[in-house]
């Protein structure tokens, strides 16, 4: 599997083509206010008209069918052997080696060669995904234990998104912020799965910072992350 983060050009074109228009056509009437407070023979610019609403129009049309995301950059999926997937019938458990990092905490030693008590640590804004899972409809929750530092009198806080793969684009269906504590504690989120789907979990840490001097940092720590199905 290989897993591209793109723009998403659609929404981009569509935005750009709705305000170029609407741009014209406001500069179209200025100029045609201009001449007529000025005496002068109005200007008549039907075809740039024309051009303007249609732009509009398309910049309409790309936006109702661009990717489902409002999302400017998105997760492209190719390469995926579906066969190879873990399927959630009652619950699914990932061990440190199947979760993925962002490179920056993912390099860190902390979560190479110093991997203490199963749990992985982000010490700068970044995340951590699940594996993909094959999912059957119904309700599931992802539970994971947590920890976090305090700096600047605010405790760290993660986002846990449920995301599931839509033709070939991960889609967040589900998200939740949680404000952790100093305790290592359990943490939990439900979600929904309307039909037979991929997905995974993604937990982001959103708000790192550092006192002046160093004093105190916010970091976060995570472990056993697992997807149990709700009867």
């Amino acid at each position: 599997m290989i897993e591209i983060v793109k723009i998403n050009w659609v929404l981009m074109a569509g935005h750009a083509c709705w305000v170029l228009g609407a741009a014209v056509i406001l500069t179209l009437l200025s100029v045609m206010e201009f001449s007529r407070s000025n005496r002068k023979v109005p200007v008549k610019m039907f075809g740039v008209s024309a051009v303007s609403v249609g732009l509009i129009v398309l910049g309409v049309l790309l936006l109702n069918f661009k990717i489902p995301t409002s999302k400017l950059l998105v997760s492209r999926v190719t390469g995926l052997n579906e066969g190879a997937l873990a399927t959630c019938d009652v619950s699914v458990s990932f061990p440190v080696s199947d979760i993925k990092m962002d490179e920056l905490n993912g390099r860190h030693e902390r979560n190479t060669t110093a991997i203490l008590d199963n749990t992985l640590a982000l010490f700068y804004d970044g995340f951590m995904v699940t594996p993909l899972v094959k999912f059957k409809p119904g309700e599931y929750e992802v539970e994971f234990s947590a920890r976090g530092t305090k700096a600047l009198d605010e405790y760290a806080a993660v986002k846990v998104e449920f995301e599931e793969l839509e033709g070939q684009y991960l889609i967040v269906k589900t998200r939740s912020f949680i404000v952790l504590t100093s305790a290592m504690e359990k943490r939990e989120m439900k979600f929904s799965v309307t039909g037979l789907g991929i997905g995974r979990i993604k937990i982001s840490f959103v708000n790192d910072d550092l006192e002046a001097g160093g004093k105190r940092d916010r970091n976060v720590w995570i472990k056993d992350i697992g997807i149990i199905k709700s009867f």
